[in-house]
């Protein structure tokens, strides 16, 4: 009669560990997720203060990194594609962290880049960052919008997502 007691509590407090375990391991798995602000993901007119570079337009892409897991986690390289095409950041360097784009002849729109994402990134637990990422050597196309499709590298797992860039400006 005592050993079955023994073993009934043994039991109950076997599976009451499994589930406290199961619940917590639940709580704190893995989840990051990447915000595009699509109004804001553009694409543009080469600006003048990059002259030397080859190509005829540049991109800015506003996103957000949400850790919504219970550990911190470190982006280590983000990589993006447009077609197939790889696209590469750079740091902005213009005047202020701003340029203005011709949306028509007379119409000019300026655009303040607010704070630029760094790499290597480490968001805190339950935490998110947001910023631009510039691309400078953005692929010719003839559309006014784009596909873009970004993976981020982190110390868990690469994240995935996919957004619309759009063009802003005067065309030739």
């Amino acid at each position: 009669m005592v050993t079955e007691l023994v073993a009934i509590i043994g039991c109950i407090t076997g599976v009451a560990s499994l589930t406290l375990n199961l619940i917590r391991s639940w709580n704190e798995r893995f989840d990051v997720r990447v915000h595009f602000f699509e109004p804001e993901n553009i694409f543009f007119k080469k600006l003048s203060s990059y002259k030397s570079y080859s190509t005829d337009y540049h991109g800015l892409l506003r996103i957000r990194f949400e850790n919504r897991s219970a550990t911190p986690i470190t982006v280590f390289s983000i990589h993006a594609t447009i077609n197939g095409d790889p696209l590469h950041f750079r740091k902005f360097e213009g005047y202020n962290n701003s340029f203005d784009i011709h949306l028509t002849d007379s119409v000019i729109a300026k655009v303040e880049i607010s704070r630029e994402i760094e790499l290597p990134l480490r968001i805190e637990p339950y935490d998110a960052c947001e910023g631009y990422l510039f691309i400078p050597f953005f692929p010719s196309i003839n559309e006014d919008h784009a596909f873009i499709k970004l993976e981020a590298e982190t110390t868990k797992r690469n994240v995935s997502a996919v957004s619309t860039i759009r063009f802003k400006g005067i065309r030739d």
